[in-house]
């Protein structure tokens, strides 16, 4: 029986500090799917037709009435890299997720409009596995992994010529796991802990999204999307060991309760179509600092309870900003296929104190695109395809533990170094009406 208490609140706290960055910034990618919104540099508030349901319902009004059935498919690799271990060594990994969505729109006539779809809504991955931590034997696992699938139904009215409304309803699937290393002892990096928390999952039916549409004149068009506030009570169970020395211990299984939010979004954007060009901007905004506490409850112990890690639950204090995202798309279309381009910016969101190479870097986004597309007829029905590529870099410094030294519970659970995030994504799009 092991009399060996470790009151490693500080240290559960930086491992569960990933999950919330997670959350926050990395969670939702710059561009999920979609891949004429995608050339665009993720610009589809003035859509139309059945991608509309994700990126503003009230465009899911075709120009006549009929049946829509849009396929997407967005292959992704993403490569990351920071420090881990006590060495502060840079440790990089990669991944590669593929993103889909299938989405059925029904125009019934002039007037309305109605579509139900399934697809990707958000997600972020980053494993880190058997990293040596200096002064022991044993080695660490850091990861986050996170997915959100929505099914949605969806429905538009025409109100008049210049005006169109949309609405929304969102059923979101959330599957986590989370892992990360702290030191348990101020002095002595061979003591640490290395905490999980696994198989966190939850389905929500509270989220919505109102759109509104408006065309003021032939050629210019104005889109307006508001996304409700989900909250999030995720049940899972904590993993993980305890580290002394040479000695490594299992904690329990026990259950665990993670309780955030996904923040509510505002988007506005134009298009502007010319004679051979067609201009948009976009911006959006994310509530990221309504999300100012991570709270995980349940008892963490190992060893069979003969070791009490941490009692109670975790209450993480972060310090995020509002996201802010800038979206500048064109079209050169003098050509059969289209010429489409776009960029977007995105502010730092994740605070430099609790960074982590399984999440979002403490830095900006600089996301890059180009695409184009045609429309084949099949059986005298239109079959429109789209291709996009993007690439998206962002790279910033962790405020943390400098090499050698033990985390600071006093100041942050991080270590010091380059946290680094690169994405390259192939954007696919088949869209049958009939």
């Amino acid at each position: 029986m092991l009399s060996l208490r470790l009151r490693a609140v500080a240290g559960a706290a930086v491992v569960l500090a990933t999950a919330n960055t997670a959350f926050a910034s990395g969670f939702e990618k710059g561009i999920n799917w979609g891949a004429k919104e995608a050339s665009y540099g993720g610009i589809g508030v003035v859509d139309k037709g059945a991608n509309a349901l994700w990126f503003n319902p009230a465009g899911l009004l075709n120009d006549k009435a009929g049946h829509q059935v849009s396929f997407n498919l967005s292959p992704t690799w993403a490569s990351s890299s920071g420090p881990i271990d006590s060495n502060n060594d840079s440790v990089s990994t990669s991944s590669l997720q593929v993103v889909p969505s299938l989405i059925y729109d029904f125009t019934v006539n002039d007037t309305w409009a109605f579509a139900i779809g399934y697809y990707a809504a958000a997600g972020v991955k980053g494993d880190y596995y058997g990293n040596s931590m200096i002064g022991t034997n044993n080695t660490s696992n850091v990861y986050g992994d996170v997915s959100d699938i929505e099914l949605s139904l969806g429905a538009a009215y025409k109100v008049n010529s210049q005006w169109q409304v949309g609405l929304g309803y969102r059923i979101s699937y959330v599957k986590a796991a989370y892992s990360g290393v702290s030191f348990t002892s101020p002095t002595n990096t061979a003591n640490w802990l290395n905490l999980s928390v696994q198989n966190l999952s939850e389905t929500d039916y509270t989220g919505y999204k109102l759109g509104v549409q408006y065309k003021p004149a032939e050629n210019t068009k104005i889109g307006l999307e508001y996304r409700s506030e989900v909250k999030l009570n995720m049940q899972g169970n904590y993993g993980g060991t305890v580290n002394q020395g040479s000695v490594s211990l299992p904690i329990d299984g026990s259950n665990a309760t993670l309780r955030s939010t996904m923040p509510m979004q505002v988007v506005l954007g134009a298009e502007q179509d010319y004679e051979k060009w067609r201009a948009l901007a976009q911006y959006d905004w994310t509530q990221y600092s309504r999300v100012g506490e991570l709270n995980v409850d349940g008892s963490v112990t190992a060893n069979g309870g003969t070791v009490a890690v941490q009692g109670g639950g975790l209450h993480i204090q972060e310090h995020w900003n509002d996201q802010h995202v800038i979206r500048l798309g064109g079209e050169y279309m003098g050509w059969s296929w289209p010429l489409r381009f776009g960029y977007s910016w995105t502010n730092q969101v994740t605070d430099s104190s609790y960074a982590s190479p399984a999440a979002f870097p403490p830095a900006m986004l600089h996301t890059l695109a180009v695409g184009t597309g045609q429309t084949f007829a099949i059986m005298d029905h239109p079959l429109e395809f789209n291709a996009a590529v993007e690439y998206d870099m962002s790279s910033g410094s962790a405020n943390g533990a400098q090499a050698g030294q033990p985390f600071d519970s006093n100041v942050n659970q991080t270590r010091a170094g380059t946290v680094a995030l690169n994405i390259w994504a192939m954007h696919l799009n088949a869209m049958y009406s009939f």
